[in-house]
């Protein structure tokens, strides 16, 4: 049985940087009707290939992972084309629901994780975690 290797990914709230990367999330905050689509933009800078992830943290609880860009993950109903060419990972949703209520997350890693098993939320801290791959 091998052992877990901890990938560390940056999720930022509306914009920062890391190095040679950087992500910008918008609108800030936004409110939509049931049944309303939903559209976040997310773009990013990276001098490598990106992988891109968007998680999802309810009121309350730890994030999760909502889906990447190979449309793994907790998806219902999400979607998030990746445009290499307007370096742009957008996340949408045709009709939203009340559950779809919280906090979203774009992240952008140069480190491909081929599975991600969990998260863990630094305390204190709402814009980083540690992902846990195989």
């Amino acid at each position: 049985m091998s052992s877990p290797r901890l990938c560390l990914a940056l999720l930022l709230l509306v914009s920062g940087k890391s190095g040679a990367q950087s992500v910008s999330q918008s609108p800030e905050k936004l409110s939509v009707l049931e049944g309303s689509p939903l559209f976040i933009n997310c773009t990013y800078m990276t001098s490598g290939y990106a992988y891109l992830f968007w998680y999802f943290q309810a009121p309350g609880e730890a994030p999760r992972l909502l889906l990447n860009e190979y449309g793994q993950g907790e998806q219902r109903g999400f979607s998030a084309p990746h445009n290499t060419g307007e370096t742009s990972f957008h996340l949408r949703k045709k009709n939203t629901e009340v559950g779809d209520s919280g906090l979203y997350l774009c992240a952008l890693s140069d480190t491909l994780c081929d599975q991600a098993l969990g998260a863990t939320q630094k305390p204190g801290n709402t814009q980083s975690f540690t992902v846990l791959c195989r």
